[in-house]
């Protein structure tokens, strides 16, 4: 039995490590690839390469699962092709004992997976917020990210669809009143964003624009607007930046924290559902590694060719179902009936409840 529980964790190990390398690798690079634009407009490559680098805590919460499971179903694909788990079961040796040496892997792994989602993640992506924040300091345009809002700096969202140096093309901006209500909403065709940086002063050259001030009460309201052929005007991004405290979000919080503030929130009177919601996500997220084994065994018995395409989109399938459902759970909780903590362990329980059906038929 020893000779067997050797064989199989060898050969899963390899696998999985394997697996793991080749997809945070993908991950990473592709990280990398969304910020290569930034090279462009001047950033140097070392703040890239260490923002990538704080953010593989959290991709190896992801990959350590998804690299599991996929190494599981091809292992006992393989074993089950070639007969190896035909002649093991013939010997006496049940499908259980065959699966206890993956099974307390994945146990392993969940704890591991526990440290990253529970507090290296949060942190890493805390100081990556901050790393953002200083290079938005020394430069607040490497920040703008075509075609999608970014908030610059407090109390301000710019989009852009085109940027070339300090000229921008097609430039929307809102800016918002101290509650975070929409307060005036500027569009224009073109314009310039000229920084002084020893000043830290970010002025503002707008032309064809149209101005319109918003009621915080009324947004839909937009009979406030004025055009204009040109529009000027300066922020001081330097103070803002410095008066505005980062405080973490619940992504960013720890276990510790998110606990801290949900209990502070209770006996203050205001709703900690978001943070529970958070917590229980990845707490149920550390499990990923259980119940996905759970479902890979009897996955890959069941695969009855020597393929591994067919083993890998099975994978891809569980790994896409099992976090797609989590980000719906998280989206509609507060529109849920059940409660919405509760939300995030189903696809844990719908995992483990049909692997153990199909281990138990496989028996």
């Amino acid at each position: 039995m020893k000779i067997i529980n050797r064989y199989i964790c060898w050969n899963l190990l390899t696998t999985l490590a394997l697996a793991i390398v080749v997809l945070s690798f993908i991950l990473v690079v592709g990280s990398f690839a969304k910020l290569s634009g930034l090279l462009a407009q001047g950033v140097s490559v070392i703040p890239l390469l260490q923002l990538v680098l704080l953010k593989l805590p959290q991709i190896l919460g992801y990959t350590i699962p998804f690299g599991l499971l996929l190494s599981t179903i091809l292992l006992f694909n393989r074993m089950s092709v070639d007969y190896e788990i035909t002649a093991v079961r013939a010997s006496g040796v049940s499908l259980l004992q065959i699966s206890a040496p993956a099974i307390l892997l994945s146990m392993l792994l969940s704890f591991l997976c526990g440290w990253l989602q529970l507090y290296i993640a949060p942190n890493f992506n805390h100081d990556a917020r901050w790393l953002v924040r200083e290079q938005g300091v020394r430069d607040p345009l490497t920040i703008l990210d075509e075609g999608r809002f970014v908030e610059i700096f407090d109390g301000t969202k710019i989009s852009i669809d085109k940027r070339d140096g300090d000229r921008v093309e097609n430039i929307h901006i809102y800016r918002l009143d101290d509650q975070g209500r929409l307060r005036d909403d500027i569009h224009a065709r073109e314009g310039r964003l000229i920084v002084h940086a020893a000043e830290k002063i970010l002025d503002v050259h707008l032309s064809s624009v149209s101005f319109t001030i918003l009621d915080p009460e009324n947004p839909g309201d937009r009979s406030a607007t004025t055009y204009s052929s040109e529009f000027k005007y300066s922020v001081d991004y330097g103070s803002r930046f410095n008066r505005r405290p980062l405080s973490r979000r619940p992504k960013q919080m720890n276990l510790t924290q998110l606990l801290t503030y949900i209990v502070l929130y209770t006996e203050a009177g205001d709703n900690p559902a978001p943070l529970f919601v958070e917590a229980h996500k990845r707490v149920a997220m550390a499990f990923a590694p259980v119940s996905f084994i759970l479902l890979a065994i009897p996955l890959g018995l069941q695969i009855n060719r020597r393929e591994r395409s067919p083993g890998i989109l099975i994978g891809v399938g569980v790994m896409l179902l099992y976090y797609g459902l989590l980000t719906i759970f998280e989206t509609v909780q507060d529109k849920s009936i059940v409660s919405p903590h509760v939300l995030m362990w189903l696809p844990n329980i719908a995992c483990q409840v049909v692997g153990l059906v199909l281990l138990w038929r496989k028996r």
